[in-house]
């Protein structure tokens, strides 16, 4: 399922940006891990928005994009319960 593998792309990303984030505060003069955290965070934006785009598909616009975005970022058990439901 589409949507399946976006959220794990989405979860590995996160955890990317995360790791990136800790090592950039750590040495916040780096300028290399200024942009590896950059990076992964964009990575993870994309990610995000690609889950997003897909739950409003998947749902046929009951979801819209701002609700579905929301939900990636508030509401993750009922992200991974609908996952679930359907796979």
């Amino acid at each position: 399922m589409k949507l399946k593998r976006l959220w794990n792309e989405y979860i590995k990303a996160e955890e990317k940006a995360n790791a990136a984030d800790e090592a950039y505060e750590m040495e916040p003069e780096n300028e290399d891990l200024e942009k590896a955290f950059d990076e992964a965070y964009r990575a993870e934006y994309d990610a995000m928005e690609k889950v997003a785009e897909e739950m409003v598909s998947f749902t046929k616009g009951k979801i819209d994009h701002a609700l579905a975005c929301k939900m990636v970022r508030m509401q993750r058990a009922a992200i991974e319960d609908l996952i679930n439901r359907v796979a």
